[in-house]
C-alpha cells in the first residue's frame, strides 16, 4: 500500500532543520541531485617537470636500445664581475629550455703552482653504513648546486642569470677562495699532522687570492633533479668560458694555461670516443654520466694540485692522497689501487688494463702504459723537455710499488731529478736516463723512441697483390710485390737472410663474407686459409729482377664457381694485405674487387698502437681485414679449448670489448693454463652503445645484409658443421646480437637463444650458411 506525502508535515520538517541550521547544526545532506551542464573548459596549467625515465628495461627498438644519450647545446653569454666585492654573475642559454637545474664551478690559474686552483672549496668526509668516518678529512674542490627540485629560470629572452650565491646571500670572492663549510684542520690526528693538514689549506688560500690579472675559469653544466622521490640528470648541457679578475671576458682563441688541445682530445677521444667521426662528435662518450661535466676543459677545475681523495687518505704526515689530473690519469691507466671506482662501494682500478700493444699484447704480463706516446701525442721530446724528465711526483704516479723498480728505489726525495737523470741514450749502470730509456726495452737500452721508430720503419713496408688470373682451367696464379715507402724492393733484401719469409694463403665463402670450409689445423681449430704457400716454397717464383713473384694454387678453383673469395700474403714482419676475388666461371676468369669497409683499422690503432699477432701486422694495407681471413663465420677455436665455439670476427671482438658491461668473461680461447688468454681480463674505455666508435659506413645499422654477413657456427655445433652437410650454423642476425648480449647465466643463455629461434631466427644450428643467404630474420618486426 503506498503511501501518500504529508506536505504539511515535510514543511514543518523544513523549519525545523532551518532552525537548527540557525543554532549551528545542519541536517543530513539530501540525495545527491542529477549533474548539471559541463562548465566552460579552464585555462591549461602550466607544464609540469619533467618526469624521470622510465624502469630500465630491454627497449624493443634496436635504434633506441643503442642511443647514447646525446648533449643540449648551451653558451655561457656573459659575465659579471662587482667592481667592489668580487662577485659574480654568469649568464648562459641551455638549448630549448627555460628552466634547467645547473651546478656551477669557478677556478683560478696559479702560475706560481704551475696549477689551477678551485675558488670554491670544502671540506670532505667519507663514512662507511655505520657512520664511521673512512680515510680522512681532505681538502676538496667544491661547486654550487641548485638541484632536486630547485631550478634556475630564464628570461623571456631564454636567458639564465646565476649569481654565485650559498644559502641565497652572495658570494665576495676578494677574500680569496670560499669554503662551502669548515676548513679541515687535522684535529683526528696529532700535532704533526695538524701542522700538515692547516699548511694545505694555508697554501690553498694563498694561490686563490683574488687576482684582477689573473685568468679564471667559469663553468656550468646540468645536475640531478628529483621528482616524487625519483632522482635523475633530466638532460645533459655544459658550457665553459675564461675571465680575467677584472671581469673581462677571453676571446675563444685566447691563451689558456693546460687547455686540453684538439691534439690532446683526440689522444683521450681515440679510446673514450668516437674519433669525432660518429653522432657525438669530439666528446668523451664515456664519461657523459659524470655528473655531465663531460667537457675536458673542466677537467683541473677540481683534478689539480690543491685536491685530495677522502676515502684512502690516511690522518697522518703527507696521508693525503692527491687527485691531480697527472696522479689520477697515470694511476688508474695502470691499473694502481690508490683509488676508488666510483666511491667506496665500486672496488679500486687494479683491474684496469692499459690497451696499448707496442710492447706487447695486454693481458700477456706486458704493461702497455709505458708508452707514453699512446696518450703525450707527437715526437717524443728531447731530454728532460715535457714528459720526458724523472721527476719524483711523476714516477711515483705510476710505480708505487718497489717492486717495479729492481735497482735503486726513489733514493733521492728531491723532486727535480734532472741533475742526475740527463742522458736519453744511456748505458745502464752508468749515467742516469730519461723517461724515454726508461719506458723502452731496457735490456737492449733502445728507449721508446726507438721502439717506435722500429714500428714505424716495419710500417714502411708492405705487400701488395698486383694480379691474380686463372691458368690451365682451375690453378689460381697470384702475382705479388714487396714495397718499402711506395718503391718495390727486391726479395733479397726483403728476406735479409731468410727471416722474412712471406706466407701466401687462399680461402672462400657465400656471399661477400667468408668461411674456408677444410680449413682445418691438427688441433682442431677451423677457418684458416684452405691452402697456404711459403714465399720459399717451390710454387713461389721470383723475376729476375727480384722484385716480383707468382705463386701458383694448382686446382683451386676447381667446384668454385660463382664463389668470392680472397688472396692474403702476411707474415713476415710486416702487415698483411688481401684482395678479394671471385671465380666468374662463365667469363672464365678471376674478378678482382675490394671487401666491403666494416670497421676503420684506425679504431683499433687507436687503443691498441699496433694490431700484431700470428707472426703479422694489421696496421697498414688492408688492416683488420686480414683477421678475417681465418677469423670468419667458418672458425672454430682448437679442440683444447676452455669453451670450445666459433672466433668469427665480429662475434669475437663484439664479445671481447662487451666483458665488463654484458657479461665477466669471454672464455673461448686456448686451453684452461692460458688465463691471460681466456679470460679476456678486459676493461673496455668506452661503451658498447657506441657503435661508431668502430664501424664505419653505417655498417652496424640494422637489419644484417644475409648476403654480406653469414651466421656463425652454434655452440656445440662442430660435429653437424664438419658432417659434410654443412648444418651447426647460427643466423646472421641473431648471431651478430648474441655476440654482444650473450649473458653469463646458463639459463638466461638458453632462454634468449630459444627467443631468437622462435622470432624468426637461428641460434640452435638448425642452418648451414647456404641457407640464410638473401633470407630475412623475424626479429626486425618488433625491435626496428
Amino acid at each position: 500500500m503506498k503511501k501518500k506525502l504529508d506536505l504539511g508535515r515535510l514543511f514543518a520538517i523544513g523549519l525545523l532543520g532551518g532552525s537548527l541550521a540557525l543554532f549551528g547544526c545542519s541536517g543530513d545532506d539530501g540525495k545527491r541531485g542529477s549533474a548539471g551542464v559541463d562548465g566552460v573548459d579552464g585555462v591549461d596549467g602550466v607544464d609540469g617537470v619533467q618526469g624521470p625515465p622510465g624502469q630500465d628495461a630491454f627497449s624493443l627498438s634496436a635504434e633506441e636500445a643503442h642511443r647514447v644519450l646525446m648533449p643540449l647545446d648551451a653558451e655561457i653569454t656573459g659575465v659579471t664581475v662587482g667592481d667592489g666585492p668580487r662577485t659574480i654573475t654568469m649568464e648562459f642559454t641551455v638549448d630549448g629550455q627555460d628552466e634547467v637545474p645547473a651546478e656551477f664551478t669557478i677556478a683560478k690559474w696559479s702560475a706560481a703552482d704551475n696549477s689551477w686552483v678551485s675558488m670554491l672549496q670544502r671540506s670532505r668526509l667519507r663514512t662507511d653504513d655505520n657512520e664511521e668516518m673512512l680515510g680522512a678529512v681532505v681538502a676538496r674542490a667544491g661547486n654550487l648546486r641548485v638541484r632536486r627540485g630547485d631550478y634556475v629560470e630564464a628570461d623571456a629572452d631564454g636567458v639564465f642569470s646565476y649569481t654565485f650565491a650559498d644559502d641565497g646571500t652572495p658570494i665576495d670572492f676578494s677574500a680569496g677562495a670560499y669554503w662551502t663549510n669548515d676548513r679541515p684542520d687535522g684535529t683526528e690526528g696529532d700535532a704533526d699532522y695538524q701542522a700538515y693538514v692547516q699548511g694545505i689549506v694555508a697554501d690553498i688560500d694563498a694561490a686563490a687570492v683574488w687576482d684582477d690579472e689573473a685568468i679564471y675559469r667559469i663553468s656550468v653544466s646540468s645536475q640531478e633533479t628529483e621528482v616524487n622521490g625519483d632522482r635523475f640528470v633530466p638532460f645533459e648541457y655544459m658550457a665553459v668560458a675564461y675571465i680575467t679578475g677584472d671581469g673581462t671576458v677571453l676571446a675563444d682563441d685566447a691563451e689558456i694555461p693546460q687547455a686540453v688541445t684538439a691534439e690532446t682530445l683526440a689522444s683521450c677521444v681515440k679510446c673514450h670516443g668516437d674519433r669525432g667521426e660518429g653522432d657525438y662528435g669530439e666528446r668523451l662518450v664515456a664519461f657523459d654520466k659524470h655528473t655531465s661535466r663531460y667537457s675536458p676543459q673542466q677537467c683541473t677545475t677540481c683534478h689539480n694540485a690543491f685536491t685530495y681523495e677522502a676515502y684512502s687518505s690516511v690522518p697522518e704526515v703527507d696521508g693525503w692522497n692527491p687527485v691531480d689530473m697527472m696522479t689520477m690519469i697515470h694511476t688508474i691507466h695502470v691499473g694502481g689501487d690508490r683509488y676508488l671506482a666510483a666511491g667506496n662501494a665500486g672496488g679500486d682500478y687494479s683491474a684496469t688494463t692499459y690497451p696499448d700493444w707496442l710492447f706487447g699484447r695486454t693481458g700477456s704480463g706486458e704493461n702497455g702504459a709505458q708508452n707514453c706516446t699512446s696518450c703525450h701525442t707527437g715526437e717524443v721530446p728531447a731530454a728532460n723537455q715535457d714528459w720526458n724528465r724523472v721527476t719524483l711526483n711523476t714516477c711515483v704516479s705510476c710505480h708505487t710499488e718497489p717492486v717495479n723498480h729492481p735497482d735503486t728505489i726513489f733514493h733521492f726525495a728531491a723532486n727535480d731529478c734532472t741533475q742526475c737523470h740527463t742522458n736519453q741514450e744511456a748505458a745502464r749502470g752508468t749515467t742516469a736516463g730519461t723517461a724515454d730509456f726508461y719506458h723502452g726495452e731496457l735490456d737492449d737500452n733502445k728507449g721508446l723512441a726507438a721502439v717506435i721508430a722500429e714500428l714505424n720503419e716495419a710500417r714502411s713496408y708492405q705487400y701488395e697483390i698486383t694480379e691474380v688470373v686463372m691458368a690451365n682451367v682451375d690453378d689460381l696464379v697470384v702475382t705479388w710485390q714487396v714495397f718499402k715507402d711506395g718503391v718495390p724492393v727486391t726479395f733479397t733484401e726483403f728476406h735479409d737472410g731468410g727471416e722474412n719469409s712471406a706466407r701466401i694463403g687462399v680461402g672462400f665463402g657465400y656471399g661477400d663474407d667468408w668461411t674456408n670450409e677444410g680449413g682445418v689445423t691438427s688441433n682442431g681449430d677451423h677457418g684458416r686459409p684452405v691452402e697456404q704457400i711459403s714465399s720459399d716454397a717451390s710454387e713461389t717464383a721470383i723475376n729476375v729482377d727480384d722484385n716480383e713473384a707468382t705463386t701458383i694454387f694448382t686446382g683451386f678453383l676447381a667446384g668454385l664457381a660463382d664463389r668470392n673469395g680472397f688472396v692474403v700474403i702476411d707474415q713476415g714482419g710486416i702487415s698483411s694485405t688481401v684482395q678479394s676475388i671471385k671465380w666468374d666461371a662463365v667469363a672464365g676468369e678471376v674478378v678482382t674487387f675490394d671487401r666491403r669497409a666494416i670497421v676503420a683499422t684506425e679504431s683499433c690503432l687507436g687503443c691498441h698502437t699496433t694490431v700484431s699477432r700470428h707472426g703479422t701486422t694489421a696496421d697498414v694495407a688492408s688492416g683488420v681485414t686480414s683477421c678475417v681471413t681465418c677469423h670468419n663465420a667458418g672458425s672454430l677455436s682448437r679442440d683444447g679449448s676452455e669453451v670450445q665455439g666459433t672466433v668469427d670476427f665480429m662475434f669475437m671482438i663484439h664479445a671481447i670489448h662487451g666483458v665488463g658491461e654484458k657479461r665477466d668473461t669471454f672464455e673461448r680461447r686456448y686451453e684452461v693454463e692460458f688465463d691471460a688468454y681466456r679470460n679476456y681480463a678486459i676493461t673496455y674505455p668506452n661503451t658498447i652503445l657506441d657503435c661508431n666508435a668502430c664501424h664505419v659506413n653505417d655498417s652496424q645499422k640494422l637489419p644484417v645484409d644475409s648476403s654480406k654477413r653469414l651466421g656463425v657456427i652454434a655452440d656445440g655445433g662442430k660435429a653437424d658443421y664438419d658432417d659434410g652437410i654443412g648444418t651447426g650454423v647460427n643466423s646472421p642476425l641473431s648471431s651478430v646480437c648474441f655476440s654482444c648480449h650473450e649473458p653469463d647465466d646458463a639459463v638466461a643463455k638458453a632462454d634468449l637463444k630459444a627467443h631468437m629461434t622462435a622470432m624468426g631466427g637461428d641460434m640452435q644450428g638448425n642452418s648451414s650458411h647456404e641457407d640464410w643467404l638473401g633470407r630475412g630474420e623475424g626479429c626486425m618486426f618488433c625491435h626496428q
